[in-house]
């Protein structure tokens, strides 16, 4: 999943969408120049559009996370696209309910919506376990800790997720209706662009592109109800996963062992403080871990000028990376390049702003100490030159975020060894940098890990988006269409369901005076719904479609069992009167009148009071309406 957010990462709405679906918008900016971030740009073709991540990449070139967008009709534009990675995670609870957690970074406190963040979320609903009653917190040893989940303060687990797609069928010599229909859910608007269908007989069509059978692939198949549908051959599965070794962990930036830096206060930093580097300064954090492995390091951070590095020491031994690019040497043009010289490229200069470089570079304002990263020259320089961010090889590089104490980030997770026991992390300004991004705190955990006892379920469709609107313009993905349609869903669901002709058909039959209808009876009322048609005779009944209730009267009506005199003969046939009717029946052949007190205060009895049949229902097993 890809983070989206709105206009203003001060806004509530940070939280992880579909990158395939159009849920959001473009927002166009360069993560490495910090002006683009503090106000990123569009280019909508019309108010309100959506699209899917790849094509807002593709109509920006570059995306970033964005301080907020320079755009002054916002209400009109909903949410937009960031490039940052984003999880699922799920709560389970001890019954096997589940709860979406959304896990994002948030630039200030409370920004992702209550209803998908981890402790406020009380959004359980029930999924169907690939083995019943199999699950993390199912037990009393198969708990979270058994399963490398975390424990929740109400009694559930959070876990990690993994979603895997596969085809359900690959073999089509013998696929019949009722095997599509009970084990395809997923729908197909209709047969996949370039592909052929193929009648497999049996009232099935599968639709194959590349003449394979595979995930891509959709069936066609009508039910006896005389609905068409078209459905993909793929089965989503929620895989449940845990964190080797340690469940994710902060490390508040103010409780390390500091050197040369300064302690400042934020209502946005995690814990009400951060810190803020200056030359030569570091952060170091004591960690223990039970399991020695690899392990996942991040740091909430907050930073508004150029990136800026950190070397990372585990243990005492620095963590590096290779340089994207071979080093090469300088192109010097002069303070003030000629105009064919733009942009400039990588470690041509004098640069003067952002905007002189080449995508994807940044001018890298030199203070005679730092270095230029992927150029051939040291430190004691003074000019400015064009520059790759990937060609740092230090620990960890810090792109900017907006703003100093606030507009926090955490930068994408690197993988560091650490041993079983005490270990220490530092994260330290490198030689020659006279200063680093100011750091809330460090995040720690394990990779993923398997479960104790394997647990998986059939990933369960919805109609509504869990993206809500964030103000009165309706700019969410929430919406009365989609309610109105999962309520439409859900009432054919109940009007299609397999039960609803005989039940009805036996109610009805009964209606018309036989308490007892033969299974043969029931089901030629039945057939009747079903089909939309009955034919007595000469004459034909019911509109052809599915629940004409035309066609089921008059299979009741003129059926064999309705209208045979030798069946009327049978002492077994005909209606068992009601008990409550038994009771009226009575009152009336006893010739009951109610008698209507005329000495009461009040308004006239006759308009209040009734004959009460006191708890009825408690001696006779049925009661009146009331």
């Amino acid at each position: 999943a890809k983070r989206i957010q709105g206009r203003d990462n001060r806004n509530q709405g940070q939280m992880c969408a579909n990158p395939d679906l159009p849920h959001a918008r473009e927002a166009c900016c360069r993560g490495e120049r910090y002006r683009e971030v503090r106000s990123a740009s569009t280019s909508y073709l019309y108010d309100g559009e959506r699209m899917t991540f790849s094509t807002a990449a593709e109509r920006c070139g570059s995306l970033c996370i964005f301080e907020n967008v320079n755009n002054e009709n916002w209400w009109k534009k909903g949410y937009h696209w960031t490039p940052k990675d984003c999880s699922i995670l799920v709560k389970i609870n001890s019954e096997g309910y589940i709860a979406i957690v959304h896990d994002t970074d948030v630039a200030y406190i409370n920004t992702i919506p209550y209803h998908v963040q981890e402790e406020s979320t009380l959004n359980w609903f029930r999924v169907f376990w690939d083995v019943d009653g199999v699950y993390p917190g199912s037990s009393d040893s198969n708990n979270c800790a058994a399963n490398n989940c975390k424990a929740m303060n109400d009694g559930s687990c959070l876990c990690k997720t993994s979603v895997t797609e596969s085809p359900v069928f690959s073999d089509t010599s013998a696929i019949s209706v009722t095997e599509v229909l009970s084990q395809l859910f997923i729908g197909a608007s209709g047969p996949p662009p370039g592909s052929v269908g193929t009648d497999i007989g049996n009232g099935v069509i599968v639709y194959k592109l590349d003449s394979i059978v595979d995930e891509r692939s959709v069936f066609e198949a009508s039910d006896d109800k005389g609905r068409v549908f078209f459905l993909k051959n793929v089965r989503s599965t929620v895989n449940i996963e845990g964190w080797e070794g340690k469940i994710p962990e902060i490390y508040e930036a103010e409780d390390a062992t500091t050197y040369n830096v300064t302690v400042k206060s934020s209502s946005s930093a995690t814990g009400g403080k951060y810190i803020d580097y200056d030359l030569e300064s570091y952060l170091e954090w004591n960690v223990a871990v039970n399991t020695p492995g690899t392990y996942k390091l991040s740091f909430r951070y907050a930073l508004d000028s150029h990136p800026r590095p950190l070397s990372i020491f585990v243990n005492s031994v620095e963590v590096t990376k290779e340089a994207a690019n071979p080093t090469i040497p300088v192109v010097y043009y002069g303070g003030s390049p000629s105009a064919d010289k733009f942009p400039l490229q990588r470690c041509e200069g004098d640069c003067d702003n952002d905007n002189h470089c080449a995508d994807g570079l940044f001018c890298k304002q030199n203070n005679a100490l730092e270095e230029n990263p992927g150029c051939e020259i040291g430190s004691g320089n003074s000019r400015d030159y064009c520059v790759d961010p990937l060609d740092y090889t230090h620990g960890v590089l810090f792109y900017p975020t907006g703003g100093w104490s606030s507009d926090w980030l955490n930068t994408d997770p690197i993988e560091i060894y650490l041993a079983a026991g005490q270990n220490t992390i530092r994260a330290q300004v490198p030689v020659g940098y006279k200063d680093g991004p100011n750091i809330d705190h460090m995040k720690l955990g394990g990779i993923t890990a398997e479960l104790l006892q394997p647990a998986s379920f059939r990933n369960p469709p919805h109609f509504m988006s869990l993206i809500p609107d964030y103000s009165p313009y309706g700019v969410g993905e929430m919406n009365l269409r989609d309610a109105l349609y999962e309520t439409d869903a859900v009432l054919d669901h109940y009007f299609y369901q397999d039960n609803v002709a005989p039940f009805l058909c036996t109610r009805m039959i009964q209606r018309f005076g036989m308490s007892n209808p033969s299974p043969r009876y029931v089901e030629a009322c039945s057939t009747a719904f079903k089909s939309g048609t009955y034919s007595s005779g000469s004459a034909s009944f019911g509109s052809g479609e599915y629940g004409s209730l035309e066609a089921m009267v008059a299979a009741i009506v003129l059926d064999n069992e309705a209208t045979s005199s030798s069946v009327s003969m049978d002492p077994g046939h005909g209606s068992v009167k009601e008990p409550i009717l038994k009771v009226l029946a009575l009152m009336r052949s006893m010739e009951y009148q109610t008698k209507i007190p005329d000495t009461l205060q009040g308004p006239p009895m006759h308009n209040d009071y009734q004959v009460k049949l006191w708890y009825i229902h408690e001696k006779i097993g049925q009661g009146p309406y009331e």
